[in-house]
Formats: C-alpha cells, structure tokens, sequence
C-alpha cells in the first residue's frame, strides 16, 4: 500500500560557497512481500525558502510577544532574548546598554540556565570599537558573524576573541532615530547565515524594539 510506513527527515547542509540549504525527504513503502518491505519509494524538497519565511515571522512574534508582556527591563529583555534565540536557532544572548564609550551587559540568558560567559567577560564592558555587539552600536545595523567568515577574512574577523565557543552570533541594535538605546546579541553553536530578506527583517525589529525602547529609558541603567 503506498503511503504506508511514510518516513519524514529533515535535513541542513552547506555548499562550498556558504549558502546553507534544508532539504526533507520522504520515503515511503510501496509494496512488502512475505511481511517484509519490497519496494519503496520517496522524493527529496528543497524547504529553505520555506524555513527562513518562518525564520522571520518567528523573530516578529517573538519581538511583539516580549513587548506585550514586557513589565520591567530584566524580565522584559530576558524573554525577549529567549524567544528571538529559539526563533533564530541561538543558544545564548546578552542585552547590553550603552554608557559613554562602553557597553556593559545588563541581561544575560542561556537556553541551559547556565551563564554563557565566563565570570571574568560577564561583568566586563565592552569599548566601542570591541566587539560584534560594539560593532552594531557604531553602525546602527544589525549584524551577523560567523566561523567560516572569519576564516577565510569576510571583515569581522577581529569582532570575537579567538577563543569564542560559538560558530555563529548576531547583534540586534535597538535604534531610535541617530541613537541606539541597547544591543541583543545572540550566539549559536552553528553556523548563522543572514539571508537579505531576515536582514531587512532584523532591521525593522531594531526600530521597533528602539522606539519601545525609547519611552522607557529610564529602565535602561547599568547594575554592577
């Protein structure tokens, strides 16, 4: 009977140029003689165009979700950073708010409860000129890193310390007109790889996020 036994897999590779791909294949048994499986069949999709459309409706949803619930600064950016991490395939993330020439992290979630960094980078701000996160603060952009950038010299190679335990990171300004109120910066022990379409998508969240954020400035303080 055809159908019978259908098998579903998902599957995430990467070409040679970088370009990553999702592919699902189903198989399924077509014919079985003597109790066992004789004949199958199935078909291999390309689903990538369909999994990063869902990629950034899920970073959308997450964004209006925080923000309708958000109460305070740290409950507010700690769900935040959770529910965009699970939308964007991230593991960890800091929200870090600027003060002179530094960013220091007020927020910072683990998808284990785990403090993903190390007690000595945790409380140690960032300078403005250090740093994937310092790098979205002076550009007013969100931007993305990843291993295989850096390696063969993509221009953020200097961004993250070389013994980073990550593959992949994205930093999310919060921007309000010239300014920028804070940073999400998300980090993911896969390969990340922005599409035009998630960037343009990143960028609305930045404005969004700035212009909510914008009205509550005065949560946006730094506690050692």
């Amino acid at each position: 009977m055809v159908g019978e036994e259908v098998s579903l897999q998902e599957y995430r590779f990467t070409r040679p140029n970088g370009d990553q791909r999702h592919v699902r294949s189903t198989v399924a048994i077509a014919e079985r003689r003597d109790g066992r499986p004789h004949r199958v069949i199935g078909f291999v999709q390309d689903v990538t165009d369909t999994r990063r459309a869902e990629r950034e409706i899920a970073a959308h949803v997450a964004l209006e979700e925080a923000l309708v619930t958000w109460e305070d600064v740290d409950t507010g950016a700690h769900r935040l950073i959770a529910q965009l991490a699970a939308a964007l395939d991230c593991a960890s993330g800091v929200f870090w708010v600027p003060r002179a020439d530094r960013l220091f992290p007020r927020v910072v979630w683990h998808q284990s409860g785990i403090d993903p960094l190390a007690p000595d980078k945790s409380s140690r701000p960032l300078r403005r000129t250090s740093g994937l996160a310092a790098r979205a603060w002076e550009t007013r952009k969100p931007l993305s890193w990843t291993l295989t950038g850096r390696e063969e010299g993509a221009g953020l190679h200097d961004v993250v310390p070389d013994d980073a335990e990550m593959d992949g990171a994205l930093a999310i300004p919060a921007v309000a007109g010239e300014e920028v109120l804070a940073i999400i910066e998300l980090t993911t022990d896969r390969e990340i790889r922005v599409s035009e379409r998630l960037q343009r998508s990143l960028t609305g969240i930045a404005y969004e996020l700035g212009h909510f954020l914008s009205r509550r400035r005065g949560e946006l303080t730094w506690r050692c």
